[in-house]
């Protein structure tokens, strides 16, 4: 069906519908849905509540750091969870725009108390950027956040993301931009000029997923070739 997300891979240890309560021993489900994820995919928007406690009882907390403007988009999805039953839905303020959320107490506080995480698309460095800090030495450390939010993940929480929330779940390096052609032509770069160049980040992603390198929407963008140029390279 033209327009509607093609993939949705479900990594659970977990059994479904578990949320935390019942899964305090085990590392919740980790869903990697495609890019595009439409508002009428109830097949994918259910099993996302259901995977984190279901309908009526679900806390999912929504990451939108990815995106440019991320309060708008955060307003989006915790109106698609209420709308799929959730019981509440909050947006997890962390972005660019405001380094400092990441490490809130409150905001930590939040993200503890969620019975699934999502992320949701845009630009996978900016996720980066955000929940990480980096030294001088080029050595990433946690932001306070994502350490919650890894707790919340090892206690049974879902963790969930869609687009750039996907490109950005592996621990191996990261893609970051660029087109199947100008990869297929030039490779894989660190740094370019040049948007269409392929590029990358050695240092990888959150950490979710080991052993896999992630990329999203195949049949829009065609991004097939970028993907097998960089795990060639």
């Amino acid at each position: 069906k033209p327009g509607v997300c093609w993939l949705c891979l479900v990594l659970a240890t977990s059994s479904l519908g578990g949320g935390k309560e019942s899964n305090r021993d085990a590392e919740g489900p980790l869903v990697l849905v495609g890019g595009n994820l439409q508002e009428e995919n109830t097949e994918i928007w259910d099993m996302m509540v259901e995977l984190s406690g279901g309908k009526g009882i679900a806390r999912i907390g929504v990451v939108t750091a990815a995106n440019e403007n991320a309060e708008e988009s955060g307003k989006y999805y915790v109106d698609m969870f209420i709308r799929y039953g959730a019981a509440s839905a909050i947006w997890i303020p962390v972005m660019e725009s405001d380094l400092g959320a990441a490490f809130d107490e409150d905001v930590v506080e939040t993200v503890l108390d969620m019975d699934g995480i999502f992320f949701g698309g845009g630009e996978p460095s900016r996720i980066v950027q955000t929940l990480f800090t980096e030294d001088e030495h080029n050595v990433r450390n946690e932001t306070p956040v994502l350490t919650a939010i890894k707790m919340a993940w090892l206690a049974g929480a879902m963790v969930a993301g869609t687009s750039a929330g996907i490109e950005a779940m592996q621990t191996n390096v990261m893609i970051t931009g660029g087109q199947s052609w100008n990869a297929l032509v030039y490779g894989a770069l660190n740094t370019t000029g040049d948007p269409g160049n392929l590029t990358y980040d050695p240092l990888g992603g959150l950490g979710f997923v080991d052993g896999v390198v992630i990329d999203a929407h195949f049949s829009e963008k065609g991004r097939e070739g970028r993907l097998a140029r960089l795990v060639a390279d």
